[in-house]
């Protein structure tokens, strides 16, 4: 027997929506899976509409809109090599790395994103790119590479046009719902060229200000963490913490505010959180359609988080190290 998939109108949003507490005015991050909800009826685009008539502009939308580490650059590389009459990379890994460094340095980034020629290469590695860019030849499809060896990149297709090869235009990994959100002509996507966040509303500038490639990276600058600062919200449509970002923030938040030497991931599974969460009163559940829906709290988040550390450390389940 067939599971009957529910339809979802923009109604049925934004009454479930409210019944978990989000109302008018609050500044909250969005993380959210469409296909979780069944059919909603307008998609993606009657999703975001809920979000903006509830929170209205005196208060903000956040979504992640991350990227690949190294799309833009690969992009970039592709169009940097059509240009010299090039069909693709042909090199060794220390010719790409130079050539990589050359194309952030040229687009005026301050930041390393890789500090070797190893760590792009294991990047391409790591981030399954052999197998999982569609148009893409990349080889060989080892890593560490012998030495000396050539590595070969090419795209089957046009490279992007010069005014698409920004970090802020590659299209986003996190699903249709920000993927379309950050595509809005009201809304500002920050220029991480891998980790950035779009929003809309009042307090987008403070949110995304210093989120970019060209200054030096400031912890306190991360949108997440000046979530925190505005006691902001956490909704998770359809997914639940194991897709929480904010975790990660706020368990390295813990660790510099302690100066202790301990890993940043001390939480293990991010679902770790769900239990100690509820019994601070630090979030509410609901569900509309399929989709379980929670709304957190970020600043309760960030106590539990730390909270959690400090008991690790009484116990001994974690040991400083130095």
């Amino acid at each position: 027997m067939e599971t009957e998939i529910p339809v979802v109108t923009k109604n049925d949003l934004v009454t479930g929506l409210r019944s978990v507490g989000l109302s008018g005015g609050q500044h909250v991050v969005v993380h959210s899976s469409l296909s979780r909800f069944g059919r909603v009826e307008g998609g993606a685009e009657k999703v975001i509409a809920a979000l903006k008539e509830i929170i209205t502009p005196e208060g903000t939308v956040v979504m992640p809109t991350f990227t690949s580490r190294i799309e833009f650059f690969a992009e970039a590389l592709i169009a940097r090599c059509a240009a010299q009459g090039k069909e693709g990379f042909h090199g060794t890994v220390r010719e790409l790395y130079d050539t990589v460094r050359q194309i952030w340095l040229d687009a005026g980034f301050k930041i390393v994103p890789f500090e070797t020629p190893e760590s792009l290469w294991k990047r391409f590695h790591d981030e399954g790119v052999f197998t999982h860019w569609k148009n893409w030849q990349i080889s060989p499809q080892v890593f560490p590479l012998p030495g000396g060896e050539l590595v070969h990149i090419v795209k089957h297709g046009q490279p992007l046009p010069p005014d698409q090869l920004h970090p802020w235009c590659i299209a986003g990994t996190v699903g249709i719902i920000p993927e379309t959100f950050r595509k809005q002509p009201d809304v500002r996507r920050s220029e991480h060229y891998s980790g950035s966040f779009a929003a809309w509303g009042s307090m987008t500038d403070f949110i995304l200000k210093g989120h970019d490639n060209y200054s030096p990276r400031v912890f306190e600058d991360h949108p997440l963490y000046r979530m925190k600062e505005i006691g902001g919200k956490i909704l998770l449509l359809g997914i639940n913490h194991g897709n929480n970002s904010t975790i990660h923030v706020a368990e390295e938040a813990a660790v510099r505010a302690r100066g202790v030497n301990v890993p940043h991931e001390y939480l293990g599974h991010f679902m770790n959180i769900e239990a100690p969460l509820d019994a601070a009163g630090g979030q509410t559940h609901g569900k509309i359609g399929n989709a379980e829906v929670r709304l957190a709290d970020t600043r309760i988040l960030y106590r539990v988080c730390a909270e959690i550390l400090d008991a690790k450390l009484t116990s001994g389940e974690l040991v400083p190290v130095g």
